[in-house]
């Protein structure tokens, strides 16, 4: 009853030869079935819409963290019972954090089914495990952004980029689970030294300039659910693009996702 889909669009396509040693794996240990094959985010929607627990107990992403995430982002559309396995064919710092650092392991996790509860939350329809970078379009002298927590909280920031974490798993932050990081580019900030806006900003927050790549943190804050406006269309780093104004965390998701079990001391 388990069930693979791979992105026919991956940056990570698996060979004939790579499919042949996966499928070989797979038989072995009796949870082999034929490969699904999807290539729009609609398309992956479909497929999942017409999943349920009658049909499969398990749903497998077979590709690389790229892949997973345009799996997880449609996620919604899965019913909830249904597990969910991810199976790396290229370097996957996800796949560390589940404990499967290679394909047989990710197969081993996948037959001994250790299932780990998590919440993930949504951000406008679709949805993100870890965290998730939006960006903005050309930069425009005095376009603003406006952010506003569930508390009412209202900020408004020059355009820059938001990264947003998934912290839930931390006991400290069970009531604002979702942080909010925003970076602006160095230029920019030297720029905008003197605005009020940042100003009051800084009345509120810590800022640090110790960002790499030559940006500087503006903004750094926890909430349950936030709500984004900005002038332009947005986009995160899979190129996805958002509405001018979206909602982060209003429709928190559990979702059972299988990682490997502890090895046994000896």
């Amino acid at each position: 009853m388990y069930k693979y889909l791979v992105n026919k669009n991956s940056q990570s396509l698996i060979d004939e030869k790579t499919k042949l040693q996966i499928t070989e794996k797979l038989q072995k240990n009796r949870i082999y079935s034929d490969f699904i094959g999807f290539t729009s985010e609609k398309e992956l929607a479909e497929i999942f819409s017409q999943t349920n627990k009658q049909i499969t107990n398990t749903i497998v992403l077979i590709g690389d963290d790229n892949d997973f995430s345009i799996f997880i982002g449609q996620i919604g559309k899965l019913d909830s019972e249904v597990a969910i396995g991810y199976l790396p064919v290229s370097k996957s710092s996800l796949a560390k954090k589940l404990k499967i650092g290679s394909a047989q392991e990710s197969i081993d996790a996948l037959a001994q089914r250790k299932i780990n509860e998590k919440t993930i939350y949504s951000i406008s329809s679709r949805y993100f495990l870890e965290e998730i970078e939006l960006f903005f379009s050309d930069y425009k002298k005095g376009e603003k952004l406006i952010i506003v927590t569930d508390k009412n909280l209202e900020l408004a920031l020059p355009k820059c980029k938001i990264r947003l974490e998934n912290l839930n798993e931390d006991s400290f932050l069970e009531k604002t689970p979702i942080q909010l990081s925003a970076y602006l580019k160095e230029e920019i900030a030297v720029a905008n030294k003197k605005d009020s806006i940042l100003k009051k900003i800084k009345s509120k927050i810590t800022t640090s300039s110790n960002e790499n790549n030559g940006q500087k943190l503006i903004l750094s804050l926890h909430a349950k659910s936030f709500k984004i406006s900005a002038g332009d269309n947005l986009i995160d780093s899979l190129g996805r693009k958002y509405n001018q104004t979206l909602v982060i965390g209003k429709s928190p998701k559990n979702i059972r996702l299988i990682s490997k079990r502890p090895d046994l001391q000896r």
